[in-house]
């Protein structure tokens, strides 16, 4: 029978350290991002000074 070939690792099991070079970007990175350029804080959240210059 042939040989079994090794199954390609998925991005499952990587080193924090191989991660880095992902520049952190998760699943949901692409809208973070989107929504980060719009003038967030920094973990995405909404504040009050980022509407105000949502608006502006």
């Amino acid at each position: 029978r042939p040989r079994r070939r090794r199954h390609r690792p998925g991005p499952g099991r990587r080193s924090r350290r191989a991660r880095q070079g992902d520049g952190l970007r998760g699943p949901a990175a692409r809208r973070r991002i989107a929504v980060a350029r719009r003038g967030h804080d920094t973990n995405g959240r909404l504040g009050a000074d980022t509407w105000a210059n949502l608006s502006s």
